[in-house]
């Protein structure tokens, strides 16, 4: 918001903004104010009196509200993609059970296990994290009057959500390499 500056005698208002900087807080400068103006004219109404921080905060609440909103959104999906990239590489390894158990018997290390589950899961999230930067950079458009300091298709933020996603894949995933590098041969073909 522009602003510029006419005399009061050039332009009386009733309206009228007063605007003062002061090193004092901003309470005790209000005070000061009001009673610097009350010694004018004790019959000038002061409406409302607040700091250009409480200003500018009521300007850009929408703004934070929905920033806050989308970074809520985006931690539930983060959360799901985590329990949904769990729930199928835990699936997989259960499925695949017997075959990890005749690997182990012929002398697969247990590194070997775990980096195998762990590419498995991670062709996941690689997939969806293209699959995601190619919505992204469609929606770009809408977006982008609600970004500000940043550009729309800034590399920074789309390789941090790549790093991000593949972060959470190899947490989700860990859990059931490891439980698939622990597959006892013995018991497993047995069972089978």
């Amino acid at each position: 918001m522009s602003y510029f500056y006419l005399p009061l005698a050039q332009d009386s208002r009733p309206d009228m903004m007063v605007h003062v900087r002061a090193s004092l807080a901003p309470d005790s400068l209000i005070r000061q104010v009001r009673a610097e103006v009350a010694a004018l004219d004790p019959n000038l109404a002061i409406i409302d009196t607040q700091t250009l921080a409480a200003q500018a905060r009521v300007g850009t609440f929408l703004y934070e509200a929905v920033a806050s909103g989308l970074a809520l959104f985006g931690l539930l999906a983060m959360g799901l993609a985590a329990v949904g990239i769990y729930g199928l590489v835990s699936y997989t390894v259960r499925q695949r059970t017997h075959e990890i158990g005749i690997r182990v018997a012929l002398g697969a290390q247990r590194g070997d296990v775990v980096w195998r589950v762990l590419r498995a899961g991670l062709r996941l999230g690689a997939l969806g994290a293209l699959l995601g930067v190619a919505v992204a950079l469609a929606v770009t458009r809408l977006m982008a009057a609600l970004l500000f300091g940043v550009s729309a298709t800034d590399p920074i933020a789309f390789g941090g959500a790549c790093v991000l996603v593949l972060g959470i894949t190899v947490g989700a995933s860990l859990l059931p390499a490891w439980r698939a590098a622990r597959i006892h041969p013995v018991s497993t073909l047995h069972h089978h």
